[in-house]
This record gives structure tokens, C-alpha cells and sequence, in this order.
């Protein structure tokens, strides 16, 4: 289905499109959340192109927009004659500016801003005398995109006769999307936080980035016509994606590691995280890593076949609206992961710890830091790493800069020391009492341990309750201290697979927890 408009470049030209969009994307089967979201954007980017495209001379104003069913979704191009513009060229909106109601109206671009946040895909291209175009792609979550009756339970029979030999590992392919999803389903059934993986149309886009990789253990024996395209594709008995976060550039996490249910024991996880991990090497990163659910001790036993060992605990990570089809992890309010790390090729770590930590009244003779030193190198220890040690004298900035992002999701709020000084405390505070972070139940805090000061800030977030849970090394952006504040964690649910000589880490956290400060 295709639909093109010609409007004029009026405001009051806008609702009646509007309303259109709406309607073609109820009969799609749009929630209405999605549905509110995809208006939200194309009412913005229509108003920009009304008040700011053409000239008082312009005669040629009319705005072209062409409405496109995708497969899972709804594509809108809207074409124009107008002034050149790119999203470039916009009020790049910062919500880390906005401390006050002075700086919320002087601060530009926030519909943009917005607008960009609420679909898939929004672009705003210049095509020299062709015109100006922008490309808004809203796709669907709602599990009406992938159906309701699995071809698997018709294929039940011929899924149990598929012997190891039968499964071979390959890189996505976009043929087998949506069984991909499907993969996803029979474990996590609707649950999986990352909805968009549920959308074939979106798996094929997110696999051609250059910071994901998606591998499928997949057998041709079986082949289903898809119920989106026409071509067939094979039956995907598991998946695993390796994606980097550009926070921890050079580093990759092993992710959505999931095996079908009816074919476990033949080693289909040890498959596609070794064919993952070959490809992550060839890619030439400094390490991998991998999140895991602590109670869910078989993806942790996958990590230490793989070299992988424990270097930070992830506190009440996961809500409990996540859970595992044929597992129950239910057994307090949130999940907890414990994160495996593998050294690939040395990055030249640099750990700066300060000299004069005797000035902290708290710490007269230092014994705080050097008790909190042994435990980090004991880690850099267990991963084969060995950094480069410097002691500095107080290297305190003379302002605090702190990048903040927020995961609603998750209902959490991450924090970067990008400069650290005597005010950062209070930096912390002031972000935490923020109202548009009402929300966040867990705060992740990162301090990078090239930074002497790092310690200055550990000891000061430890008076505000924030606790060490271990490093995150291997990143471009340096090493990094991992500290948290949360409100509520069961110690007794966190299982380690790992052997005991690892277990002290927990022991160390849970210790740090229990003695924190309000």
C-alpha cells in the first residue's frame, strides 16, 4: 500500500494528515502508544517545514508526503522545495544542559529532539535540485508483528530428529529473520526487553551495523516459507549477538545468547559463542565481555569455557517484567548479573592511584585506598591483564562533568566521570533529585580508573551510599570503577558458577553493601 498527499504549506494543512497516518496504522495494528509516537514526529517535523522551509518569496510550497507500508511497520518520506536542511544544520538539543526553567527555554531543538526518540529512523536529507527529503520509519513491537502460532509446534517432529551434525553456525542471514524472532519467542516468549529484536524488518537493519554481529545456528534440513517474505528460510535452533555500546568503544558484549528448547545438550551455546568470538577477534577489539543472570548459572558456565572470568556485579539490573519461558528467575523484585570479561589484545590500561589519600579525614593513613587497590589488581589478575601502575598527587579538576543517559527500560540511570572535582558529590546529588529521573531505580556510576581522583570520588559516593561492584577494563575510554546505589538487593540469590576462588568478589560487594551509609 502506497499513499501520496500534496499539502499546502499551511499549519492548519497538517491535521488532516495527521489523522490519515493515524487511521492506516490502526487498521496496521499500531498500538496506541505507537500510534501516538509516530504522530508525535511527523506533526513535528511537518510544523519545522511549514514555519522555517521557504522563503516569503517562494512560490513553490506545496509539501509532497508519500505513506509506505513496510513490512512491520510504516515508512513516511516528505518532500519538499524549500530552503536546503539537514539535521545537521538543526539546534542540537541537550537535556544535560537544562539545570533550570531559564535554560529550558533557551535551549533549541527539542522537538527534534523528541521526535527523533520516539521512532525507528528520522532523517532529513538535501538532495541538491531535487529538493529536500525526510524519512520517517516507525516499526512495530506488538507481537502481532512476528504471529502467534509458531511453525516450531507443527515442526516438533522433525525438530527432535535433527542430530549435531545437522546444525551448522553462520552469520545472520536476512532470510532467516524471522525465525530469529521466533528463537527469541520460545525462550523469553514476549518478554525480552529489547522488542525491536522481535521485528525481522529491524533484525536485518541492526545486523548491518558496524558495532553489532549476529551469528545463527541454523539447519537447512528444515526450511519454512516466511510469513513476511517469500523466500524460505532455515530452521534457528539459537542466536547470539555481539554489539558495542560506543561508552565502552573497543570492547564487544556477547548478548541474546538463546537456544531453542527442544534441541539443548548439543553444545549450540558453546557453538555460537566460540563462531562469535572468532568474529570479535577478527575485528580487531580489546576485549569481550558478557552480562549474566546470576541465578541462571548454565550462560555463566558458557563464560568460563571461554576464558571468561567475573569483574563486576550488576545490582538489581533486571526488572522482573523479563522472564525466561521455561526458567523461573522470579525469585525477588530484580535480577542481578554478574559480568564476564575477556582480555583480547593488551590496551595499554593505565591505573592512576593518588599519593596523598592521607589528607581524607576519613582515611588518615591511607589503609582505605590500599585495601580497594588490592582488590582491583586481584581482578586484573584473574583476567591475565596486567596494567600499568602510576601514583599521582591529587589531580582534583575545577569543575565536575558528568555524562548522563537514562534507560527507562530498565529503570536505570548511567553515569560517566568525565572530570572529577571537590563539588562532585553534590553533582551527584543534584542529578539524583532531578525530577525526570524519578524513575530510576538503580544508578550505575563509572569512574575512570586512569583518573587519579577516582578515589577522591569513590570515598566521597560511598557517604551518599553508592557501593564498588567491581571494573569494566578493555575500553577505549579507559578502565573504568563500577559503583552503584540501589535500594534493595537479596545476596542470598546471587549464585557464581565460577570456581571459589572467585567467590571473594561477591563477598567483597556484599560487604561493601551491608556497611554503605545513607
Amino acid at each position: 500500500m502506497k499513499i501520496k498527499l500534496i499539502l499546502e504549506s499551511k499549519i492548519e494543512s497538517i491535521e488532516p494528515s495527521l489523522s490519515l497516518v493515524e487511521t492506516l496504522c490502526k487498521q496496521k495494528g499500531f498500538s496506541q502508544k505507537e500510534n501516538n509516537d509516530l504522530r508525535l514526529a511527523l506533526e513535528e517535523v511537518l510544523s519545522n517545514i511549514v514555519d522555517y522551509s521557504f522563503d516569503p518569496h517562494d512560490t513553490d510550497t506545496d509539501i509532497a508526503i508519500t505513506i509506505n507500508e513496510i513490512s512491520g511497520g510504516m515508512e513516511i518520506r516528505i518532500h519538499q522545495n524549500g530552503i536546503p536542511f539537514t539535521l545537521d544544520a538543526a539546534p542540537h538539543y541537550n537535556p544535560q544542559k537544562i539545570k533550570t526553567v531559564d535554560d529550558a527555554l533557551q535551549e533549541k531543538g527539542l522537538g527534534l529532539f523528541l521526535a527523533s526518540k520516539k521512532v525507528d529512523k528520522l532523517e532529513c536529507r538535501y538532495l541538491g535540485q531535487k529538493g529536500n527529503e525526510s524519512l520517517i520509519v516507525k516499526y512495530q513491537s506488538d507481537p502481532k508483528v512476528i504471529g502467534h502460532k509458531l511453525s516450531e509446534n507443527k515442526m516438533l517432529a522433525e525438530i527432535q530428529k535433527l542430530t549435531e551434525d545437522d546444525i551448522k553456525i553462520v552469520l545472520f542471514r536476512p532470510a532467516d529473520a524471522l525465525n530469529v524472532a521466533r528463537c527469541l519467542y520460545a525462550t523469553y516468549g514476549y518478554t525480552y526487553l529489547k522488542a525491536a529484536l522481535y521485528n525481522p524488518e529491524y533484525l536485518k537493519e541492526y545486523a548491518q551495523s558496524e558495532n553489532t554481529i549476529i551469528v545463527t545456528a541454523v539447519s537447512e534440513k528444515i526450511t519454512t516459507p516466511s510469513d513476511i517474505h517469500s523466500e524460505k528460510s532455515s530452521f534457528v535452533a539459537g542466536v547470539a549477538i555481539g554489539s558495542e555500546d560506543s561508552a565502552f568503544a573497543g570492547i564487544m558484549e556477547i548478548g541474546s545468547l538463546v537456544v531453542s528448547w527442544q534441541l539443548r545438550g548439543m553444545h549450540i551455546s558453546d557453538k555460537l559463542c566460540i563462531d562469535l568470538l572468532d568474529r570479535i577477534i577478527q575485528a580487531g577489539k580489546n576485549g569481550v565481555y558478557t552480562e549474566c543472570v546470576t541465578l541462571h548459572t548454565a550462560s555463566q558456565k558458557v563464560s568460563l569455557r571461554l576464558g571468561l572470568f567475573p569483574c563486576c556485579f550488576y545490582l538489581n539490573f533486571i526488572p522482573n517484567e523479563v522472564h525466561f519461558k521455561n526458567f523461573d528467575v522470579q525469585k525477588s523484585k530484580r535480577q542481578t548479573f554478574v559480568v564476564y570479561y575477556k582480555s583480547i589484545k593488551s590496551n595499554n590500561a593505565q591505573i592512576c592511584f593518588a599519593e596523598n589519600t592521607g589528607a581524607l579525614s576519613d582515611d588518615p593513613q591511607g589503609t582505605a585506598q590500599r585495601k580497594l587497590q588490592d582488590k582491583i589488581l586481584r581482578i586484573y589478575k584473574r583476567l591475565h591483564i596486567t596494567p600499568n601502575i602510576v601514583f599521582k598527587k591529587n589531580c582534583l579538576s575545577e569543575k565536575s562533568n558528568i555524562d548522563v543517559s537514562r534507560n527507562e527500560t530498565f529503570r536505570i540511570c548511567l553515569m560517566f566521570a568525565k572530570s572529577i572535582s571537590s563539588d562532585f558529590a553534590d553533582s551527584i546529588k543534584k542529578i539524583m533529585a532531578t525530577r525526570s529521573f524519578s524513575i530510576v531505580e538503580t544508578w550505575m556510576l563509572y569512574l575512570n580508573l586512569s583518573d587519579a581522583a577516582w578515589f577522591y570520588a569513590y570515598s566521597d559516593l560511598k557517604k551518599l551510599g553508592f557501593v564498588w561492584s567491581g571494573i569494566l577494563p578493555g575500553s577505549a575510554n579507559g578502565d573504568f570503577l563500577v559503583m552503584q546505589y540501589v535500594e534493595n538487593v537479596v545476596f542470598e540469590e546471587i549464585n557464581m558458577a565460577c570456581p571459589e576462588d572467585d567467590s571473594w568478589m561477591l563477598e567483597s560487594v556484599k560487604e561493601e553493601y551491608e556497611n554503605r551509609v545513607y
